[in-house]
């Protein structure tokens, strides 16, 4: 009896082997981005000698025009001794303002503006003139004393209100160097502060010769 053949063992399945992973390309990382360039700040527009500002000589004008005008509106409701105070510092301001004015000031301008606008502020000067001679002969107790500082007051504002919206407007557009004018009219109002002798009599020319 023929002896069988011995059973081949089972075959096991083929195990397949785990797909292999599929290999990325390492992503380089990502350049950082510049900042953005700031704008490049722009060029402030250039200066001009009309634009923003007075000339020296308007501008120094102008400044006593406003510090004479708060004395005078300080006067209304000041005490008795302050009203002489007001009313000697008031004065002295004028003489010298006047003077400057009068000195260099106007015959710098006068052919350069409207006809006969310098006489009249002269005529307005004469009349202030008279007020503050009064005034400064006056101790502050008499009945007028108050009045003549008030009428003072408003014939100034009336001058200053010409002259700023006048005359200083045609005086720009004249031509004439209002700048270095307003140097010789500092150095002549520091000359004129510093004399003891112009605010007793010195101020009185125009007034005495009229």
């Amino acid at each position: 009896m023929a002896s069988k053949a011995p059973k081949s063992p089972a075959k096991k399945p083929a195990v397949k082997a785990a797909p292999a992973a599929k290999k990325t390309a390492a992503r380089k990382p990502a350049a950082a981005k510049a900042p953005p360039k700031a704008a490049a700040p722009k060029a402030p527009p250039a200066k001009t000698a009309s634009r923003g500002r007075d000339p020296a000589a308007i501008a120094m004008l102008k400044a006593d025009h406003r510090a004479v005008s708060a004395l005078f509106k300080e006067f209304e409701d000041a005490s008795d001794k302050r009203k002489l105070e007001i009313a000697r510092e008031t004065s002295q301001m004028l003489k010298v303002h006047t003077t400057i004015e009068e000195e260099i000031f106007y015959p710098a301008i006068k052919d350069k503006i409207e006809e006969g606008m310098v006489n009249e502020g002269v005529v307005e000067h004469a009349s202030a003139k008279d007020l503050i001679a009064q005034i400064d002969g006056m101790t502050g107790d008499e009945e007028l004393f108050d009045a003549k500082v008030t009428v003072l007051g408003e014939l100034i504002e009336h001058h200053v209100e010409e002259e700023e919206e006048e005359m200083f407007k045609q005086a720009k557009a004249s031509g004439v160097d209002l700048d270095v004018l307003g140097e010789q009219m500092a150095a002549r109002k520091a000359e004129l502060e510093g004399d003891k002798s112009f605010s007793l009599t010195g101020w009185l020319k125009g007034l005495t010769e009229r």
